[in-house]
């Protein structure tokens, strides 16, 4: 609901400078806000990863679910953009050209005292 380029803004000075070996930024878009429209929520997208991607010189990583990406995300993004999927389920991502897949919330790892997020990276 705020505009995209003080958000890309924000997370450049929040984030600061990256380091080689880092993740990509990521842009995480999974809800639309009352009155948006999927062109305004588009514009917004491209804004925050174009900013971002000029800002790094980096590719920014989307974030996003299976139906998000299907009901409201522009082909533009998603064939010029990597994709990560959050789908909790032990079936692939019905889209195909994921990069990260996030398939559950609720794993238990060695030394997270609670249940977390678990993806897998395809090469």
């Amino acid at each position: 609901s705020k505009p995209a380029e003080s958000q890309a803004l924000n997370f450049i000075r929040t984030v600061g400078p990256l380091r080689h070996s880092d993740l990509a930024p990521i842009l995480d878009v999974e809800t639309v806000h009352r009155g948006c429209s999927r062109v305004q929520l588009n514009a917004g997208v491209r804004m925050w990863l174009e900013t971002v991607e000029k800002h790094y010189k980096r590719r920014p990583i989307v974030y996003t679910s299976d139906s998000f990406l299907k009901d409201w995300l522009d082909e533009e993004i998603s064939e010029n953009y990597p994709i990560w999927i959050a789908r909790y389920s032990d079936r692939e991502p019905q889209f195909n050209d994921w990069v990260f897949w996030q398939f559950t919330d609720k794993a238990a790892v060695f030394g997270i005292p609670s249940p977390c997020d678990l993806s897998v990276v395809r090469n």
